[in-house]
């Protein structure tokens, strides 16, 4: 009689999964690709001092005073065949100062520049794609019963991304500003792996 009832639990325990309540079937959650970010975030470029070509006779000056951003960004004012200065509106602008200070803002440094700006966009585009996609992912699942995913920890790693994305582009855009500033980006990866697992 006891192996009879036994068996009974058994059977009722199998039909009870066979004919029970289906299963909720779940979407694959789509893994977060973040390796441009890393690359961007590890570049070696953030650390490097961007200024201009040391072996021009106004380089010294320049580097004693610590305004090569500053210059930089003036030569933006300089007007073609102007002898005007931007800084102190004086005429002091001759064609072999000029070429001086073209020669000191050379090829290397103009590449340097693009460079930091484009992976700012770069980086940018990026993480647009990526904070989109976790919304979607997080408003499908909060829609869901049972969900499987601890949305709460989900909305922490993502206002935590969301921090240090802000706080990395804001420092991208200080050294697009200033190239010769050094600066260390934080990284996304240990959130983004959290988020992932």
């Amino acid at each position: 009689f006891r192996d009879k009832v036994k068996t009974e639990d058994v059977l009722r325990k199998k039909a009870n999964l066979l004919f029970g309540e289906t299963p909720i079937t779940h979407a694959l959650i789509e893994t977060i690709n973040a390796s441009i970010l890393f690359n961007i975030e590890e570049s070696e470029l953030w650390r490097k001092v961007v200024v201009g070509k040391q072996d021009v006779d106004i380089a010294a000056l320049i580097k004693k005073l610590g305004m090569s951003d500053w210059v930089s960004q003036g030569l933006q004012f300089v007007e073609d065949g102007s002898d005007v200065c931007p800084f102190c509106q004086h005429h002091t602008i001759n064609g072999d100062f000029r070429n001086k200070l073209n020669n000191f803002f050379d090829e290397g440094y103009k590449k340097d520049v693009a460079e930091i700006n484009n992976m700012q966009a770069n980086y940018k585009a990026s993480c647009n794609d990526i904070v989109y996609k976790l919304k979607v992912m997080e408003k499908k699942k909060k829609g869901m019963p049972k969900s499987f995913l601890d949305i709460i920890q989900i909305e922490s790693l993502i206002k935590a991304l969301n921090a240090t994305i802000s706080e990395i582009y804001g420092s991208m855009t200080r050294k697009a500003k200033e190239p010769s500033r050094q600066i260390t980006l934080p990284s996304t990866k240990d959130i983004i792996e959290k988020i992932n697992a």
